[in-house]
């Protein structure tokens, strides 16, 4: 339904007067239907379009998947010596590695404008603060589990679990995981 418009006319009641408003049309009359001309080729382009995003969708899976589920795979076989490894701890290894190894080429990269003796010296400043990363999460995830998982396996479990005729056997994998389990629940 159309809207009335109010005429220009200059009213005698200065309270009442507003802007004037045009009468529009109805919406159908706004935008005319045109028909739709299809393009040249364009059935070959949307399967085009449709080929090359399954195409990137796989490269990219394959990329951040498989890639770094294979690597970190081959890592944690070396490591551990098993072949029977959580999916997400593979995963989350190879993405690291991969970070690293970008970390790594990207510092590189950031060398290059530099002379000698100024990537000498970033070199010697680097390392003394990776010999301290490694100082202190060697602290905290090795040694401190360690002394907490032999307090606790010598005044808890030990007294508990063995007899006066048994002899305790101490191995440093289970004191450190028992340790490492104390720390986790302490924090």
């Amino acid at each position: 339904m159309p809207i009335v418009a109010i005429p220009d006319q200059p009213q005698n009641d200065p309270v009442e007067q507003a802007p004037p408003v045009q009468i529009l049309p109805a919406p159908a009359q706004l935008t005319p239907s045109q028909p739709f001309i299809e393009p040249s080729l364009f059935r070959l382009r949307l399967a085009g379009l449709c080929l090359f995003t399954c195409l990137s969708l796989a490269f990219l899976s394959v990329l951040g998947l498989t890639v770094p589920a294979t690597i970190g795979r081959f890592l944690l076989g070396l490591i551990t010596g098993s072949a029977r490894l959580h999916e997400l701890y593979t995963i989350l290894t190879g993405l690291y590695i991969l970070w690293l190894i970008t970390r790594i080429i990207f510092f590189i990269r950031s060398l290059l404008p530099f002379d000698v003796s100024n990537i000498l010296t970033r070199l010697k400043s680097y390392s003394i603060l990776c010999m301290r990363v490694l100082l202190c999460t060697f602290c905290v995830i090795g040694y401190v589990p360690f002394m907490i998982g032999l307090a606790s396996e010598l005044v808890l479990i030990i007294p508990l679990s063995t007899s006066i005729e048994q002899t305790a056997v101490l191995t440093p994998l289970r004191v450190w995981i028992i340790g490492l389990l104390n720390t986790k629940i302490t924090i």
